[in-house]
């Protein structure tokens, strides 16, 4: 980081980052240790509790990382002898990334860009470069237009697909039965995903396949839409 940033140049002058190696190797080698720790337990069934204790203090305690790493980085970043700063409180953080998102499943995911809104604007909105401090000056709308633009795609084609393999369901089940739609489906017979006999066993499969598809593109169109 301190290469980055002293070739980081602005109004000639660069930045600077001034953690001490020791503090970050430190950080470091715990995160490292507890890693070891959830894979050696999710390996072992006895064990297996401790990986889910950790992953739920991990959880619970993501926030308060989150708001620590803010506060250490914006500490250790310097530009013509001044300091960046962060003003945000613990109590925010955990607003913005945790109880938010845990309405996300409750409200069928309309609170998600809410969240997305708000970490952002934590992010920024206690951001200082001395005592001049960032405005965030963001409306919420365009966030929920973005979003809800990418819902309504990702639901069109998630139709889309599932209206195709209807059709295709319907012509090979007309035209001699089930044995060849995993060859109309592009070969999802040869992944274990294929219909045989009439409507058993291999329909649930099929169903599966395109909701878990439809799932994956609803997520990228998120991904897509926050970038």
């Amino acid at each position: 980081r301190q290469y980055f940033y002293g070739h980081a140049w602005l109004g000639g002058h660069n930045f600077e980052y001034t953690a001490r190696p020791i503090a970050l190797l430190r950080g470091f080698l715990l995160v490292g240790a507890l890693f070891v720790v959830y894979t050696v337990a999710q390996q072992v069934e006895r064990l297996q509790w401790i990986s889910f204790l950790l992953l739920g203090l991990f959880v619970v305690l993501y926030p308060w990382l989150v708001y620590r790493s803010l506060k250490f980085n914006a500490a250790n970043t310097v530009y013509r002898g001044l300091n960046f700063y962060f003003h945000g409180k613990v109590g925010a953080a955990y607003v913005a990334y945790l109880f938010l998102l845990l309405t996300v499943p409750f409200t069928l995911g309309l609170t998600y860009p809410l969240a997305v809104w708000m970490q952002r604007r934590y992010v920024l909105e206690h951001a200082a470069y001395g005592t001049a401090r960032v405005r965030w000056g963001k409306d919420m709308g365009p966030v929920y237009i973005i979003f809800l633009t990418a819902l309504g795609v990702g639901i069109g084609l998630g139709t889309l697909v599932a209206v195709t393999a209807g059709i295709a369901l319907a012509v090979t089940g007309a035209s001699g039965g089930f044995e060849g739609v995993g060859s109309v489906l592009g070969g999802l017979g040869q992944t274990g995903i294929s219909v045989k006999g009439h409507g058993q066993g291999g329909g649930i499969g099929l169903a599966g396949a395109l909701l878990i598809g439809g799932a994956l593109l609803l997520y990228l169109t998120f991904i897509l839409a926050s970038l």
